[in-house]
């Protein structure tokens, strides 16, 4: 993104639209950044690595459909 990263980016989505569920799509997850997202209510963290298929799935649910 070539304004902000997703960690940056997650607490202004929070603010513009606060009972969206917030899905963290990454390659990279550790310890420290799974804390900072408890903060700011990330509903999910997925891995890039993982089919595509488990992102929309992820999806779906958050939304109830």
């Amino acid at each position: 993104m070539p304004v902000m990263n997703g960690l940056q980016a997650a607490p202004v989505l929070r603010k513009l639209v606060p009972k969206s569920p917030i899905i963290r799509y990454t390659l990279h997850a550790c310890e420290a950044v799974e804390q900072q997202l408890q903060t700011i209510e990330v509903a999910s963290v997925l891995s890039k690595r993982e089919p595509l298929s488990r992102l929309t799935d992820e999806a779906q649910a958050l939304l109830g459909e």
